[in-house]
């Protein structure tokens, strides 16, 4: 390239504007010839990355920067800070139901299930970075009438979900991405609701243990609970809620430290408090495999390990977008762990697990209550599921309010209609899609008493979520770049990103359909088992 042609002219040459479109920022891009000194150091700065270079190649010049796309005010972390952000995206009041599924599944198999899934997760997370990287080459090659693999990557620019099916798969894979995103956020919003009635009447009942399933009395304060929850969160749904980072950052801390204060007093209690024997017969209770109650394993586990639709926002403030796929892998790996000590201890230390685990803990140091330790870590644990579905029902319920506005919106683009959907959170439209999205899930949730039903079917459209839309748009977006390759190209040089794993998970358009296959397969099979399960 001839910097002085182009300082010159004012514009790139034609032949090569497609390709370093992708990595000049649109500042250098519109400027014809450096006006300050930190203008002509940042120009001499990118001659001195792309000397030698006869094409520019994104994946081997990571370097080099994307600050015209970075949107105004968006603050970037480092990686460990963006790790520590989507591991408490991943740890959700989801894991608190883990430890009666492992009692409900089997020990083996629930095991069995959770390691698989993970794996499963961690492929679906591949897919999704890979989408994501293509959805912005596909972007910022629009101008061209090929698409070049190094071209694919991350950048500040956010691809969510939607935005990414739209881009490769048109209106009806966006309308379907849409409809699984809506119905896991409802799923969500009633799992929410049930949490907390059910703790709340766990905690003001004066018999210690509470069923709202069994006890009519019980069941009566669960209602009134969940209504006085549905009053709460609705309200601040209508409101706009500030920047929370703070309030966000010190809910994380809280919630990791109660989940493993749960894993260490569980494992203390297998260990030093019961006998050898006790153990071994609630092991042998429990049994090995429940192939009946599969259900319940499968819903809680794609539940509690959710956070692929959440990626494209918690990727966007990363400042090295090459450390994406360690963060998100790191952060997966860590959970899974956590998990499964959490579901295999929590199952074997008490003789009849709550579907809610946190409730276990209700007559924790009950022998000893003047102990203040044991009081603390009592409702420390008890605590933690009501705290965070209150910060998180008002948020999960704005953004299913904005995901049907923009399907309003699709339907509207269908009818000729090409009106934007509103934007501004005071316009009567919001606030009608918000009291729509919040307030039936609590009158659900109140006649819902069984919880852990409530979980199963929540965590089948997260498996929707998590499996099956990433492996559509991994399918969409290559036979996108297929379709508009260069010529000369092969199939790897056209859909290749920075987080391509070409000997494990190669990007091929067969294997993302058998794996959007066998998603489809697991969720029937978990759906049937629903209805079978004891």
């Amino acid at each position: 390239v001839d910097f002085k042609q182009v300082e010159a002219e004012g514009r790139w040459p034609r032949r090569k504007a497609s390709s370093l479109r992708v990595l000049l920022s649109e500042d250098l891009r519109s400027e014809s010839r450096p006006e300050s000194s930190q203008s002509r150091w940042r120009c001499l700065k990118r001659r001195k990355a792309m000397k030698g270079y006869s094409s520019i190649d994104t994946l081997d010049s990571p370097a080099l920067l994307d600050e015209g796309m970075k949107p105004e005010g968006l603050t970037t972390y480092g990686s460990f800070a963006a790790f520590a952000v989507t591991l408490n995206a991943i740890v959700g009041t989801g894991c608190f139901a883990l430890p009666y599924a492992f009692q409900s599944g089997g020990l083996g198999l629930a095991t069995f299930l959770l390691v698989f899934a993970s794996g499963l997760s961690l492929v679906s997370m591949i897919f999704t970075l890979e989408a994501m990287a293509r959805a912005e080459g596909a972007e910022e090659g629009a101008g061209s009438v090929v698409v070049i693999g190094t071209m694919h990557r991350l950048t500040s620019r956010k691809h969510d979900f939607a935005k990414i099916a739209r881009q490769f798969g048109g209106r009806r894979l966006e309308a379907v991405t849409q409809l699984c995103l809506q119905c896991y956020g409802l799923g969500t919003l009633c799992a929410y609701a049930s949490v907390f009635g059910s703790t709340v009447a766990s905690l003001v009942s004066s018999e210690g243990d509470c069923d709202p399933s069994s006890d009519a009395s019980c069941f009566r304060s669960y209602q009134v609970s969940v209504l006085l929850f549905g009053v709460l969160v609705v309200a601040l749904s209508l409101v706009d809620l500030g920047d929370q980072a703070v309030f966000q950052n010190v809910l994380s801390v809280y919630r990791l430290v109660a989940l493993v204060i749960m894993i260490v007093t569980a494992g203390v209690g297998v260990v030093v408090g019961e006998e050898a024997a006790v153990v071994a017969e609630r092991a042998r209770r429990i049994g090995v495999a429940k192939w009946r109650n599969v259900g319940f394993v499968i819903g809680p586990t794609f539940l509690a390990l959710a956070v692929h639709y959440n990626v494209p926002d918690l990727l966007q403030p990363l400042a090295d977008k090459s450390k994406a796929g360690v963060v998100t892998f790191g952060a997966q790996i860590v959970a899974a762990s956590l998990y499964l000590c959490l579901g295999v201890v929590g199952a074997l230390a008490f003789d009849d697990v709550r579907p809610l685990a946190t409730l276990n803990w209700r007559n924790y140091g009950a022998d000893d209550p003047t102990v203040f330790k044991t009081v603390v870590i009592r409702y420390l644990i008890l605590l933690a599921p009501v705290v965070n579905v209150v910060s998180a029902y008002p948020l999960v319920g704005r953004t299913v309010a904005a995901n049907g506005l923009q399907t309003l919106s699709f339907f509207r683009r269908r009818s000729g209609d090409h009106r934007p959907p509103p934007s501004s959170s005071r316009g009567r439209a919001v606030v009608v899609a918000r009291l729509v999205a919040t307030v039936p899930p609590i009158f659900v949730a109140a006649t819902l008493t069984h919880l852990a039903t409530v979980f199963a079917v929540a965590g089948l459209f997260g498996l929707l979520l998590s499996l099956t839309v990433p492996a559509a748009l991994q399918f969409a977006s290559i036979a996108y770049c297929l379709r508009h390759k260069r010529p000369g190209d092969d199939d790897l040089a056209a859909t290749k990103t920075p987080f391509t794993f070409k000997r494990l998970v190669p990007p091929s358009k067969a294997l993302a359909a058998l794996f959007l296959a066998f998603s489809l397969l697991v969720t029937a099979v978990a759906t049937v088992s629903l209805f079978l399960s004891d």
